[in-house]
């Protein structure tokens, strides 16, 4: 198992600041996901530690020896891409020895650990198949056990689920977080996908503008997001964010006066001041609650995910989503947002308040 570190590194392309001092530590066996939208950095994160690119700035370690400038022969790692690159014309078998043979191994060796990760990945039925006779999902599974072939200090995947459908990315999520947890390989995941985020990481990074901007467990990220964009870019359906102003006995965001579980006394030096209000669609309930904030307003959509329902109420110009295990009868319902689970920015610099958290005091 291998600990990789990221101290201050930068690297422009042009004119274009990818990473702008970024630093990082992945742990030892840890599936480590870098988490953000198209353009913020994770691919360019992922390729410095792979030795592909070279930072301008700033070194990358593992196990504080520095690869910095190391060619990625020499690293120790394999990396999974989004398209499987699987050879066309080279059996599945051959396709997963082929990094063994350029590593000069003996035939003994190389059949052993062929055989070995074919049966890790449950395709050992498919050694004697070429590319163009699978299935989307055994192709990745086939790039997967290319990769731990020869055996790597450190695993890069670069969205390498992005290729499935649905249904078939489910099922391969289950898949590599049972080998991850079974090999305990050094695991660094590129994804914009933030529910696969969830699903897999021992620990998310949430990137935006080359920049890390929290780095955490999913429950962490998710219930103290360290800012506004982590809030609204973490979360299945969104966050409810409004603006609002700091009175002597809550926040008056317009539709509501929203008291805050701390207690006035905390309020105190924000008194006057705007503030960012979040409250999670599941933190809402259309049925009432003790010490819950009741507010009145009309239904003006209702979506159907299955076994739950996203209603999205009109409150005067505010748009509220809820998440409701029923589906309202009425045009007219109530809500209730519970105030131990409202999430409080700062206006200027949308960083989280965390003095507001009860937890906090």
């Amino acid at each position: 198992m291998t600990r990789v570190e990221l101290e201050h590194v930068t690297k422009r392309f042009g004119k274009v600041v990818a990473l702008d001092d970024l630093s990082l530590e992945v742990r030892k066996g840890e599936f480590f996901v870098l988490l953000g939208p198209s353009g913020c950095g994770k691919t360019t994160t992922l390729r410095i530690i792979a030795g592909l690119e070279h930072p301008d700035k700033g070194r990358v370690l593992f196990d504080e020896e520095e690869v910095t400038h190391l060619p990625p022969a020499r690293r120790g790692v394999s990396m999974v891409f989004q398209s499987y690159a699987v050879w066309p014309h080279m059996t599945v078998y051959e396709n997963i020895a082929l990094p063994l043979r350029v590593r000069k191994m003996r035939d003994e060796e190389i059949d052993r650990r062929v055989r070995e990760v074919a049966r890790l990945m449950r395709i050992e039925d498919l050694l004697s198949r070429y590319p163009s006779q699978l299935s989307g999902g055994q192709r990745q599974r086939v790039a997967v056990a290319r990769a731990l072939a020869v055996t790597p200090r450190v695993l890069l995947m670069d969205e390498p689920l992005s290729n499935l459908d649905a249904l078939l990315r489910v099922q391969a999520r289950a898949e590599l977080k049972k080998l991850q947890n079974e090999t305990k390989l050094t695991t660094v995941y590129v994804t914009h996908d933030q529910v696969e985020a969830m699903v897999l990481a021992d620990r998310v990074a949430v990137m935006n503008a080359g920049r890390v901007l929290q780095v955490g467990s999913p429950e962490e990220v998710y219930t103290k997001p360290a800012n506004r964009f982590v809030a609204h870019f973490i979360g299945s359906p969104p966050i409810n964010l409004f603006e609002g102003v700091v009175e002597q006995d809550g926040i008056n965001v317009g539709f509501a006066k929203l008291p805050v579980a701390a207690g006035p006394d905390v309020l105190r030096s924000y008194i006057g001041r705007q503030v960012i209000v979040g409250v999670r669609p599941e933190d809402v309930r259309m049925t009432p609650a003790p010490n819950h904030v009741e507010l009145v307003g009309s239904v003006w959509l209702i979506e159907n995910l299955g076994g739950d329902y996203v209603v999205l109420v009109a409150i005067g110009d505010t748009i509220l989503r809820v998440k409701s295990r029923e589906r309202p009868v009425a045009d007219k319902v109530r809500i209730y947002i519970d105030p131990k689970k409202l999430h409080i920015f700062d206006k200027e610099s949308e960083q989280r308040l965390s003095r507001f958290d009860k937890e906090d005091l």
